[in-house]
């Protein structure tokens, strides 16, 4: 008996991916039960279509939630999740923003995967596909040092498996079990972006949690992902500073915390003895930690373009 799968997606002024997005849902072979649109309070003409789409028949119901304002990545989620939470014909939640395409087989390989009714299987995650490419850093286990936490990416050779575990994903393409979302609660919202998956892969890690997350790479997700190659650093990278030394804080002994702050402003003073400007995001990111400042930044906002 296929699963109820409630399927949410967080945008945010990016209309033509989003459209993609819909579309491949409306494709799938086996149809999801409902997906929840999260609108972070668009400027462009999202809210428009989103009024219009959700009025619209299909084969599964619609939900638009519009933020009052740009919550991030992590906000999104948040809402997104809290609802399904509260849907009660919903079984497992599926997770993905508005630049990931689903293949039109995923929800019915999803239903088909052969652990699903395991009652230790918490979380499914699909390959990612950057440019035709497979995103290995997408998925990994956590490796662990006396000081030090890394995330091992999964090879080309467990890749050709039909499925194996893993510890660690990225909020693109993963299938988790309701039960287990109640269980761990909801993302942290204040993150903005970046690594409020990282942290939630902790709490759903099976050494905590007591449920086994698997990878189907039958199950596929292309990643519509912006690059900018030309930069020396991005906006975004502060977040990714700030967000580990908050999640190392939170999950680890403190010595990780420590070790982590030490190497930022390390390679911070080489940064500045060279010349490249990160290390100001990298200080910044450090004494906001310490201030205990989360949420959207004032100097690194969506968009920024620093010097080259």
């Amino acid at each position: 008996m296929n699963k109820n799968v409630v399927a949410v997606c967080v945008t945010f002024n990016r209309l033509d991916k989003l459209k993609n997005t819909i579309n491949a849902f409306d494709s799938q072979t086996v149809p999801i039960t409902e997906l929840v649109v999260v609108d972070n309070a668009s400027t462009d003409s999202t809210k428009e279509f989103l009024s219009s789409w959700v009025k619209q028949k299909g084969n599964y119901r619609k939900k638009v939630i519009t933020l009052d304002k740009n919550y991030g990545g992590s906000g999104g989620f948040y809402a997104g999740m809290e609802y399904a939470g509260t849907v009660k014909d919903c079984d497992w939640v599926y997770l993905g923003d508005d630049d990931a395409y689903l293949d039109s087989k995923g929800i019915e390989i999803f239903q088909n995967f052969e652990k699903l009714d395991d009652p230790k299987t918490g979380l499914v995650a699909g390959k990612v596909l950057m440019r035709g490419n497979t995103a290995y850093a997408a998925r990994s286990n956590f490796n662990r040092s006396f000081i030090h936490m890394q995330k091992v990416p999964n090879t080309e050779l467990d890749y050709q498996k039909p499925y194996f575990e893993i510890d660690s994903y990225t909020f693109v393409g993963i299938f988790i079990k309701k039960e287990l979302m109640l269980k761990c609660g909801l993302p942290e919202k204040d993150y903005f972006i970046w690594y409020d998956d990282t942290e939630y892969s902790l709490r759903t890690y099976e050494k905590k949690s007591g449920y086994k997350s698997y990878l189907v790479p039958s199950i596929v997700i292309d990643h519509d992902y912006e690059y900018t190659p030309n930069l020396k650093y991005i906006w975004k990278d502060y977040y990714g500073f700030r967000n580990h030394l908050y999640l190392l804080k939170k999950h680890l002994p403190y010595r990780y915390y420590l070790a982590k702050k030490i190497q930022l402003k390390l390679s911070a003073r080489k940064d500045k003895k060279n010349g490249n400007g990160v290390y100001k995001l990298k200080l910044d990111a450090i004494k906001d930690v310490k201030k205990g400042k989360k949420g959207i930044s004032e100097v690194y906002y969506p968009g920024r373009i620093f010097e080259q």
